[in-house]
């Protein structure tokens, strides 16, 4: 079954939140955020990436800076995204150290939060969303799955368009088809 659109409990947004992984669709959500009325207060990139996430620190000066690693976005984040391609998971997620105090929004396609936890075992389950956001994201006019339904992503996922939280990772890889269908129309 899919969750609504319309959520009646709007969650606060974090102030500080950081990206591991800094590509198209980890841009577009960095892009949409810094561009709300009331952006995050801080944004913390990793190096992945070091064209893009330079371009995004100086769109986005005072807000946007890059760490010197993805542990240091670790350290000084608690909300963090992930998007990395599946294959870099283990090399990436082995090597960083989180604490149960994270919150980790995946954006990686095709790996369970069943599995990400296996990377992340301090993390606790409750604290990893799986999310598929489209490139609109970045104009507050994108639709994003995520999965489990979670107040803070869901919040986060509405100002940057709609968050469609569903009930299942099944449900989930069934609604992931028609998001890829829509690909070739933003790429």
């Amino acid at each position: 079954e899919v969750g609504s659109p319309a959520h009646s409990t709007m969650a606060a947004l974090p102030t500080t939140i950081g990206f591991v992984g800094i590509g198209t669709i980890n841009s577009a959500v960095i892009t949409g955020l810094c561009t709300l009325p009331n952006p995050p207060t801080k944004v913390v990139l990793s190096p992945r990436n070091a064209q893009k996430a330079a371009d995004l620190a100086s769109r986005f000066p005072g807000i946007v800076t890059v760490a010197s690693s993805n542990q240091e976005v670790l350290d000084t984040t608690q909300f963090v995204f992930l998007a990395v391609l599946p294959k870099q998971v283990p090399e990436v997620l082995s090597s960083l150290s989180f604490t149960p105090e994270h919150f980790v929004v995946s954006l990686v396609a095709g790996v369970s939060n069943t599995k990400l936890s296996e990377f992340m075992p301090t993390v606790p389950t409750s604290n990893i969303v799986r999310a598929v956001p489209l490139p609109p994201v970045k104009d507050q006019a994108g639709v994003t799955l995520v999965y489990p339904d979670s107040p803070v992503p869901v919040a986060l996922f509405d100002a940057l368009g709609t968050a469609v939280a569903v009930d299942s990772e099944k449900t989930m890889s069934k609604m992931q088809v028609t998001t890829a269908m829509m690909g070739t129309y933003y790429a």
